[in-house]
């Protein structure tokens, strides 16, 4: 996104509207927070995933917490990169650092919180 920004106000554009579909639209709605950029002046954000709300209550729910546990242990032997012992979902593997970063509180996935208390700062 930093790319395209700065390629956009290179060429005179100084009013951004950033959008993203899906987990785009948490990508766009996480960097916006992150980085405050200026020339943002609105985001159109189509269909946004409830990533931790489908995870612990609809797909994973009596599994979420194993994933979640082992994912934090391989974490916590510098073993981010390995992949998790089962599928997620039942039809594709993560890393335990890819599985924290999507659906662990705080992940940036993790944007309704955000949108609640407003990112288009300027």
């Amino acid at each position: 996104m930093e790319a395209w920004i700065n390629f956009l106000k290179s060429k005179g554009y100084d009013k951004i509207i950033l959008q993203g579909h899906s987990l785009g639209a948490c990508k766009a709605v996480y960097y916006q927070y992150k980085n405050h950029k200026s020339g943002i002046k609105a985001m159109v954000l189509a269909s946004p995933p409830d990533m931790l709300g489908l995870a612990r209550k609809k797909f994973l729910k009596k599994s979420f917490n194993q994933f979640l546990r082992e994912a934090k242990k391989l974490i916590a032997r510098g073993k981010g990169d390995h992949i998790l012992s089962r599928k997620i979902w039942g039809w594709y593997y993560k890393s335990a650092k890819s599985f924290l970063n999507i659906f662990a509180d705080g992940a940036k996935t993790d944007v309704f919180p955000i949108l609640r208390g407003g990112i288009l700062r300027n």
